[in-house]
């Protein structure tokens, strides 16, 4: 190859000496090559712009679609073939969200798409928080808790000032596998550094767990709160609902099912159409009917033992692992980051992170002694880290 290139740079300078014409023709070539690939890079990049356009018009196969032909063009950088992974990986996300797949085998593979998208991410810009939350999220839902507890702790040594989401969903993993205390942990950490501009999602996530206790009235309170800055946000009206369902305070319920519906039909009419046609939305009208039919003492589709407790909600039971889980699918994650995670230990053991430091300053902190191993449905054991984290007894409160 190299004698090919010599010969042709040989050539190419005997006929620029016998011709300045030809000559500028033949050393203009390679420069022709750099256009197409820079006019290739564009086009590519363009594709990713358009990527983002059709899955904020709730395009997901079309916005797939173009994600998937910038990533396989080659001709992206690293950033953003990074980005790109990312949001196609999001945008498996979407699609499964809006046609649920009977098949759990069907779905877990749909979840791996997902994982090998993020890890490929990762592997390119290792510091980028968005990218390990959807990776703990796609191992979450593969019911590979040890990993998904691992990255999200990787999450939360870069994600400054504050680690905002990554506690979120620290405390969405730990009360999926049933560890009440431990959630609520998280969740007063970051509503012990809340702020106006977080809106909803910690007194959303902290009533879910709530919820889960049988804490109906401080369910409520906790979603009253957040709905004071986002009186729109349906799931905390469903939940809210679901709450006084529970407290049989059903002109209450009525009233918050009335406001979801209300918001649900007030989306913008894509979103609207795409939204009504998923299971989660009509499983909100259905429960709107029950409490109509309890209010009425007539027979109701819905046991009120059943509100908020279907597979359309967030915070299930812990899962099997996926049997699809294989060490090569899992190597890049087990060879990620170590600085990150270094730091992570660091702070967790020796309390040297300027964050926590601040935090106890805010909140009492106490030793969190806890059993270093928790088991799972399939007799899998998931280790749990002993932490020395701000904390607020929920016992206190």
């Amino acid at each position: 190859m190299m004698t090919l290139r010599l010969g042709h740079f040989i050539h190419c300078a005997k006929l620029y000496c016998a011709s300045l014409l030809i000559g500028a023709a033949c050393i203009g070539a390679p420069n022709a090559n750099a256009m197409d690939a820079a006019a290739s890079a564009k086009e590519a990049d363009s594709l990713v712009d358009q990527g983002d356009e059709d899955l904020e018009n709730y395009q997901f196969k079309d916005a797939f679609a173009a994600y998937s032909s910038a990533i396989d063009s080659n001709y992206l950088d690293n950033e953003r073939l990074a980005y790109a992974l990312w949001r196609r990986g999001n945008t498996r996300e979407e699609m499964l969200f809006l046609e649920p797949m009977e098949d759990a085998a069907l779905s877990d593979q749909t979840h791996i798409l997902r994982l090998q998208d993020f890890s490929r991410a990762r592997a390119l810009e290792p510091v980028i928080v968005d990218i390990l939350l959807s990776e703990a999220d796609a191992l979450r839902k593969l019911g590979a808790y040890t990993e998904a507890q691992q990255t999200l702790e990787d999450a939360v040594a870069i994600d400054l000032p504050i680690p905002s989401w990554s506690w979120i969903r620290l405390g969405e993993l730990y009360r999926e596998l049933g560890d009440y205390d431990m959630s609520l942990h998280y969740f007063d950490l970051m509503l012990s550094r809340w702020t106006e501009e977080w809106g909803m999602p910690p007194h959303y996530h902290k009533a879910w767990t709530l919820y889960r206790l049988g804490q109906y009235q401080r369910s409520v309170e906790s979603l009253t709160s957040g709905l004071l800055q986002q009186p729109d946000y349906i799931g905390a009206l469903t939940l809210r609902g679901c709450s006084h369902v529970r407290l049989g305070n059903l002109s209450d319920a009525k009233a918050d099912y009335d406001a979801a519906v209300e918001a649900i039909d007030a989306l913008p009419a894509r979103e609207s159409e795409v939204r009504n046609n998923n299971e989660y939305f009509q499983r909100v009208a259905m429960e709107r009917q029950a409490v109509e039919a309890f209010q009425q003492s007539s027979d109701s589709p819905i046991p009120r033992e059943e509100f908020c407790r279907s597979d359309d909600y967030p915070g299930g039971e812990p899962r099997e692992r996926s049997p699809l889980l294989t060490d090569a699918i899992l190597a890049p994650i087990t060879a990620s980051d170590s600085t990150a995670r270094e730091r992570a230990v660091t702070a967790i053991s020796e309390n040297t992170d300027p964050q926590l430091i601040a935090m106890c300053e805010l909140v009492p902190c106490r030793e969190i002694s806890r059993a270093n191993s928790f088991e799972l449905p399939n007799g899998e054991t998931t280790l749990l880290p002993t932490e020395r984290f701000p904390y607020v007894d929920p016992r206190a409160m």
